[in-house]
């Protein structure tokens, strides 16, 4: 495992609170921290859920680890191993009991694609006495240092390959719900703007006129047009224009010609004359091809 001091987050962009619950997701997060109550974020595939967690980590200068569900993970990955070391058997903890028991935030993200019965280990210590009886180690019982916090996260909206249904008793532990949709058109213009200070304001109003109206066109089809994405379009604009980084980012998310030319058409309105693209013929080119191969497997 990796040196303690090194899993503190360092140089974590600017996180912009927005309206939750009467109070901000910031003060929320702040306020489940101090209890070390337990928290699951549910939303919204790039919506601002892992920032969250690492700004809350680097806000408190605390240790934390970030275990993405999506790839899988055993009962050892989470509670740990039997190694042979010159001809010995050491025991190795897993990610769950080293975080226990050196005070790490551990975020479980994507925590609804783990087999219910690896996932029913964390009953236990999202109970009140937060322990963990590791059964892969003689029954070891690991009460929490108290700096441990635990916090989990899953994507809503649309049903991934590979994630299982949620049971309602893990989730029912969890002291604080909260649910993120994409932020407010005010506050992801300031993520932007936070991001990618240089943006011209009128660049930055024309792509995000294309994603409000791309997400009411598309709200129907389950495809996540997130804030990532946003920054992902404002940054290759820059170099490339507008046109060009919507094919390269945004485009690719409609697996189908028609919704492709549906939002051609609407492209085409929004984008003033003078904005239009032009660059470098061969950038141009390798964008077309790329555009291109992703409509035939589209």
């Amino acid at each position: 495992m990796a040196d303690i001091s090194e899993l503190i987050p360092k140089k974590v962009p600017e996180y912009i609170p927005r309206k939750m619950y009467g109070t901000t997701d910031v003060e929320l997060m702040k306020a489940a921290y101090e209890s070390r109550s337990p928290v699951i974020l549910v939303g919204r595939t790039g919506s601002g859920k892992t920032h969250l967690v690492k700004y809350i980590a680097a806000l408190y200068g605390k240790p934390y680890i970030r275990l993405s569900f999506a790839n899988g993970m055993t009962l050892e990955d989470l509670l740990g191993y039997n190694r042979i070391i010159s001809g010995d058997t050491v025991w190795e903890d897993g990610f769950l009991p080293y975080c226990m028991k050196n005070g790490i935030i551990f975020f479980a993200d994507e925590i609804n694609f783990l087999d219910p019965e690896v996932a029913a280990v964390f009953n236990s210590i999202l109970d009140d006495d937060r322990q963990l009886v590791n059964t892969l180690h003689g029954k070891e019982i690991i009460k929490p240092h108290p700096d441990f916090w635990f916090v989990a996260a899953m994507n809503s909206g649309i049903q991934y390959a590979g994630t299982k249904d949620m049971n309602e008793a893990l989730i029912d532990r969890f002291e604080y719900y909260m649910e993120f949709d994409y932020p407010s058109m005010s506050i992801e213009k300031k993520i932007v703007k936070s991001r990618i200070p240089d943006i011209d304001d009128r660049v930055l109003n024309v792509i995000y006129e294309i994603f409000r109206q791309a997400r009411n066109e598309f709200s129907d089809y389950n495809i996540d047009i997130s804030t990532r994405l946003l920054l992902r379009v404002c940054r290759l604009s820059d170099k490339l224009g507008i046109e060009n980084a919507l094919k390269l980012s945004l485009y690719p998310k409609l697996k189908s010609r028609h919704k492709r030319e549906a939002l051609n058409i609407m492209v085409k309105k929004i984008i003033p004359p003078d904005m239009r693209s032009n660059i470098d013929k061969s950038i141009k080119n390798t964008i077309e091809d790329i555009y291109d191969v992703s409509i035939a497997n589209g």
